[in-house]
């Protein structure tokens, strides 16, 4: 019997947005930009693949990172995971892969309903396919919480155009 082993991990970051705070560790109000770290480990013989992630905090005062709290860094690891597959869909949409965007969006729209990035794409998507009825539900959700929003707006015109 011949067993190999063979592992390989690729650790990757993404400074994902920044926020005014208080620094203390040089006791003064700074800039800290929050960084999304994914590792993935392959593994064969086996075939595991897994991805570990984490979000740190980098102050551009003294440049020095931090950790977040857990409960902190958790929500932080699904709002920048949800945020990267909202892109990650949009991108596809451009490319004029509908039903794969499709799928992203509405896997993010499986753990948070209200994803109002999500529903925009999902949206898009939709009218881009000519599933305008579908789209309407979407665009009437985003109209009532961002009713002043122009992108939204400009969505809505684009679903009333696409009915012509």
């Amino acid at each position: 019997m011949f067993f190999v082993h063979w592992s390989n991990d690729e650790v990757t970051y993404r400074d994902m947005e920044s926020i005014q705070t208080h620094c203390g560790r040089c006791q003064s109000e700074q800039k800290h930009t929050f960084r999304f770290y994914e590792k993935k480990t392959k593994h064969y013989s086996s075939i595991s693949i897994g991805t570990d992630r984490s979000v740190t905090m980098i102050c551009h005062g003294c440049l020095l990172e931090s950790a977040l709290s857990k409960s902190d860094e958790q929500y932080l690891i699904l709002k920048f995971v949800r945020r990267l597959a909202c892109m990650e869909g949009m991108e596809m949409y451009e490319h004029g892969k509908y039903d794969k965007a499709v799928k992203q969006f509405k896997k993010v729209l499986k753990d948070d309903p209200d994803h109002p990035q999500a529903l925009y794409g999902l949206a898009k998507c939709l009218i881009a396919q000519g599933r305008r009825d579908e789209a309407r539900g979407y665009i009437d959700n985003l109209s009532t919480n961002f009713p002043d929003d122009e992108a939204i707006k400009e969505l809505k015109e684009s679903l009333s155009r696409s009915a012509v």
